[in-house]
């Protein structure tokens, strides 16, 4: 059996989409588990059509605590041999998990996961470009999954994979990286640390996930004022399982990447930025030593200024000259 876990807060007109994908599975031993987290919309109704309608579908009705806690929720009612995670608002093909469970089983894989695709509500669709003949997989290796420069990044998603109930063990998602109803890579935790435990990690070359992304996607986030500190708090928690991996110098590199990231989010997002950014570096020291000359050489290792603008980037984020970084973003 599979145990399919879906954390649901206030998706009620997505919905409908996710599960009829789901319990049109061409593998039928599955269990589906709609996490309702205090959804303030409709979706509790939804769910509750959908236990009506099909057994395997199972409804845990609980306070809002976020997705994690969702997913947390999820993993401590399943009961199958493998567990699997679809977010409410997309949508899977109909044979994914039959696909999934055969690699799973004839390679003897502890994970198991697909290519997807991302669409948007206007109904433009992306596809993403994983190569996966140079990804080495079965040697766990980790930096695809982590950006590192690498045209080839994978992405820490745990909603395109399959793993087994034996790698997942008692891992669950951390609910420490939560900021201000914030939570930035907890999946990319969790999914690592499976990793890190598993005897072997597949790739299935299909595209069996549809992910739904809005043209709002990052400024949801980064417009909560608990963007920064989550952002600290994931780099902090990924650096502990990339140590472990034995991943030292990625690991090192990603105090100034995440400085990278949040400048850049702020300025892209935030009429407000500079004041924000200020406040920042003052209240945050992981932040301003983000720019120490450790932090400078492993990121320059890790990420290579192979071009005139990674340079000039570089440079303006290194000495914090903020307002013609912002200058170079518009018309570089």
């Amino acid at each position: 059996m599979i145990s399919i876990i879906v954390p649901v807060y206030n998706c009620e007109r997505f919905l409908d989409r996710c599960v009829e994908s789901l319990v049109a599975q061409t593998c039928s031993e599955i269990e589906i588990l709609l996490v309702n987290d205090g959804s303030k919309d409709g979706s509790l109704a939804v769910c509750r059509k959908w236990e009506a309608r099909d057994k395997r579908v199972i409804v845990i009705d609980r306070p809002n605590g976020g997705v994690s806690a969702a997913r947390n929720a999820g993993l401590d009612r399943a009961r199958g041999d493998y567990i699997a995670f679809v977010d409410a608002d997309d949508y899977v093909e109909s044979t994914m998990y039959e696909k999934l469970v055969g690699v799973a089983r004839e390679r003897g894989a502890d994970l198991v996961f697909c290519r997807y695709e991302k669409f948007d509500e206007h109904g433009e669709v992306t596809r993403i470009d994983e190569r996966a003949e140079l990804l080495g997989l079965e040697q766990k290796n980790v930096a695809p999954f982590v950006y590192n420069g690498d045209k080839d990044l994978i992405g820490g998603f745990v909603w395109r994979s399959l793993f087994t109930r034996e790698v997942v063990g008692g891992g669950r998602f951390s609910l420490d990286q939560a900021f201000n109803g914030v939570a930035v890579g907890e999946d990319v935790i969790f999914l690592l640390q499976a990793v890190l435990r598993a005897k072997k990690v597949c790739f299935l070359d299909e595209c069996l996930y549809h992910y739904y992304q809005p043209a709002s996607w990052s400024a949801k986030y980064v417009l909560n004022e608990g963007y920064g500190v989550c952002m600290r708090r994931y780099i902090l928690a990924l650096k502990k399982v990339l140590h472990a991996f034995g991943e030292d110098d990625l690991a090192a590199s990603q105090d100034f990447y995440a400085y990278d990231i949040v400048v850049s989010q702020y300025i892209a997002f935030r009429s407000s930025y500079r004041r924000d950014l200020k406040r920042l570096l003052k209240e945050d020291a992981f932040y301003r030593n983000a720019t120490s000359r450790e932090s400078l050489a492993a990121y320059r290792k890790v990420y290579p200024l192979d071009s005139l603008k990674k340079k000039i980037r570089f440079f303006l984020l290194r000495h914090r000259m903020f307002a013609a970084y912002k200058l170079m973003r518009k018309f570089a």
